[in-house]
């Protein structure tokens, strides 16, 4: 059952849509409600190590282009984390906001 379903079901019951509005809203507090659709979830970020592993290419070169701004990331901290189709378009030479083209 969806959030939407989840919402008129406690609509139907209470007649109220505030207090259906925060019944939907404790089951979410305590872990009952429904989860999203794997769809609508943002893409996992991974962190520099991770993709170096996973595209086999140097650390810093991944530092280098976040610092640059030619890869698109997501800095916390210390911690770089970007998503992994935004380094395969990286690594494949798309052209980045920034206007820079790999191997240009």
């Amino acid at each position: 059952m969806d959030i939407e379903s989840t919402y008129r079901r406690d609509l139907k019951l209470t007649g109220d849509p505030s207090a259906a509005a925060s019944l939907v809203l404790a089951e979410a507090m305590l872990g009952h409600a429904p989860k999203p659709e794997p769809h609508l979830q943002p893409q996992a970020r991974i962190t520099v190590a991770e993709a170096s592993k996973m595209f086999n290419i140097p650390k810093r070169t991944i530092q280098s282009a976040c610092r640059t701004g030619r890869l698109n990331h997501v800095r916390t901290g210390r911690i770089i984390r970007l998503k992994p189709a935004d380094l395969e378009l990286f690594l494949s030479g798309v052209e980045m906001q920034s206007g820079w083209r790999l191997g240009s």
